[in-house]
């Protein structure tokens, strides 16, 4: 799938940035319709017809939501349209006696069945996954056996076993069975470490889905010393140098790892897939399973936390129905990967940094689209 992209004003950066939405393949469009003999034109039509769905590629914002409402009314409208033209197409056809031509057979050539056998990745002539260190998928990469645990101060002790990392929220099990769940910055430096280094910094498993913990920039090679990947398409748009990057609101997959380097491709969203792709360092990427990534709306109006608690410090709030991002461990709290965070003092849009984190109660936000609310 290619990529639109173009500079418009974002009110939240207030500058002129790159936006971008996912855009249409043409190329498979076409190949369908010829083997579709033209059945497929229609959709190919709709696939074509974009309204909205800019996204500010510095801070996330997604516009108004007018022009997604316009797409929905639109696209089920030329639907009806494509649908009462092939009836009356199919009623012209049935009242004339002109013998149609026999169907078309489709033989995929030799050339075509070779390449659809391939795989999808490639090494980029890179060593292969064994030479490369990657280490066999485990349950856990990380010791589960019972251990003192001190805080930040060093005044407080407890005995327990690690359980889990969530949005950098630590859950421990003590030997009764009750668990306590704590940020990961309360802990002492050791203790972080020793969390730390098997979860981020262990050997990642080869096509294992992770989290971004950080912003970075892709690397065309292990090691700082390689060149920064190029963002071709807005250095063209913007006549500036830009690089291209992960952060939080990314999930990526392992495609090879060597030293305390890994090479990532982007799997959400789906329109950076192509695009992004290179190494980054090992420590970058959060261990465990991948949340879960979507966006949609708030519905109703919420306070922004610093971390998953509301006793955590407030950063400001969200109003309805604003557009936003958001990723979902099940926790019952969301970690915002883009919205308009306004100022409760001076009701203001703020510019803020969405790493490490920023989050909503889940009940506050939906996928469905503000037009159905009152239906």
């Amino acid at each position: 799938m290619g990529l639109d992209q173009t500079s418009k004003f974002c009110r939240i950066c207030q500058k002129s940035t790159l936006w971008a939405r996912p855009g249409t393949n043409h190329l498979i469009h076409l190949l369908v319709t010829l083997f579709l003999c033209g059945f497929w034109l229609p959709v190919w039509i709709l696939a074509s017809i974009k309204i909205g769905g800019w996204r500010c590629q510095t801070c996330g914002y997604r516009g108004s939501t007018v022009g997604r409402l316009v797409a929905f009314v639109a696209v089920p409208v030329v639907c009806v349209g494509l649908f009462l033209i092939a009836l009356g197409a199919i009623a012209a056809n049935r009242g004339s006696n002109t013998a149609s031509a026999p169907p078309i057979r489709y033989q995929p050539s030799a050339a075509t069945t070779a390449a659809e056998s391939k795989p999808v990745m490639v090494s980029d002539d890179e060593p292969d996954a064994d030479s490369a260190g990657i280490t066999a998928a485990s349950e856990s990469s990380i010791e589960t056996e019972y251990r003192t645990w001190v805080d930040a101060t060093g005044k407080h002790k407890t005995e327990a076993k690690f359980a889990g990392l969530a949005f950098r929220q630590v859950t421990l099990e003590k030997r009764d069975g009750s668990r306590v769940t704590l940020p990961l910055e309360k802990l002492s430096a050791e203790d972080q470490a020793w969390i730390e280094v098997p979860l981020v910094a262990s050997s990642p498993v080869l096509a294992g889905e992770y989290d971004i913990v950080r912003s970075c920039e892709l690397r065309s090679g292990p090691g700082p010393d390689y060149e920064r990947k190029v963002n071709q398409t807005a250095t063209d748009k913007l006549g500036k140098i830009h690089y291209l990057s992960v952060d939080s609101s990314v999930t990526v997959t392992v495609l090879q790892s060597k030293g305390d380097w890994a090479k990532i491709q982007v799997t959400q969203p789906d329109f950076l897939r192509e695009s992004h792709r290179g190494w980054v360092p090992r420590d970058v990427l959060q261990g465990g399973a991948a949340t879960n990534k979507r966006d949609g709306w708030i519905r109703y109006a919420c306070r922004v936390y610093s971390a998953p608690d509301k006793s955590s410090k407030l950063v400001g709030y969200l109003t309805s129905p604003s557009s936003v991002g958001v990723a979902d461990d099940r926790s019952g709290w969301l970690r915002l990967l883009h919205g308009p965070v306004k100022d409760e003092a001076t009701d203001e849009f703020l510019e803020l940094s969405f790493d490490p984190g920023l989050y909503i109660e889940k009940p506050n936000f939906t996928t469905e689209i503000p037009a159905n609310w009152n239906q």
